[in-house]
């Protein structure tokens, strides 16, 4: 399963949708017809800043997921090429489980199992 194409953007206010009936802070993307479509919105009751504050994490979500991706492939490449356990005193265990704690979240959110 692909989520909707990046970028998204936060609209930074509470806007109504659902005819007027219900205040949210939308989150969108411009799709193939240059129109703002909407991806999420995040329901101001929680309090305003904290609905701005969700929408604007929800809207990086796509950039997170590739730089989270982009990280992974370097860990993968840096942890085959050197021996980190001789060569640095380090937290091997700790070491071990970042780049699968990476993969695990990378894998939430293209909602494969891991």
């Amino acid at each position: 399963m692909k989520h909707t194409p990046g970028p998204w953007k936060s609209d930074n206010e509470i806007v109504a949708w659902w005819g007027g009936e219900q205040p949210a802070v939308r989150v969108s993307y411009q799709d193939t017809l240059s129109m703002s479509s909407p991806v999420a919105m995040c329901d101001p009751r929680v309090g305003e800043e904290e609905a701005l504050a969700n929408a604007h994490l929800i809207a990086a979500a796509p950039a997170l997921l590739e730089a989270a991706k982009h990280v992974d492939a370097l860990m993968e490449n840096l942890w085959n090429e050197v021996p980190w356990a001789k060569t640095f005193d380090l937290d091997i265990a700790a070491l071990n489980e970042a780049p699968s704690e990476l993969k695990r979240a990378i894998a939430q959110a293209e909602e494969v199992t891991a």
